[in-house]
């Protein structure tokens, strides 16, 4: 729920543990769902808050938001496309690290 897939952006943790609360006993069940927002509350999930696949960093498109995979290859200056959006951006590097930037 916190982390960026292709098809959402990922959630912040309190919005995660506030749907978790509202879906106990329909979508999580209610004893595994108690001890989830438990852990998350006391910390010791913020480790994996966020965390994606480590072979699919993914991007904001700075157009439509949707995400642009980022192969780990790839540096500043090269190409990237945005599969919704369908137009190509320059990597360039940002917050130590690289970001869709430029249109092309």
């Amino acid at each position: 729920m916190t982390s960026t897939r292709p098809y959402h952006k990922g959630m912040t943790m309190e919005a995660a543990i506030e749907q978790i609360a509202k879906t106990l006993d329909t979508q999580f069940d209610r004893p595994f769902g108690l001890n989830f927002i438990e852990l998350a509350k006391s910390g010791e999930l913020d480790a994996i808050i966020g965390h994606s696949e480590a072979d699919i960093p993914m991007r904001d498109c700075p157009i439509c938001g949707p995400v642009v995979v980022v192969h780990m290859h790839q540096k500043a200056g090269d190409a990237v496309f945005c599969r919704v959006y369908g137009n190509g951006f320059s990597l360039q590097k940002q917050r130590g690290g690289i970001e869709a930037g430029t249109y092309r």
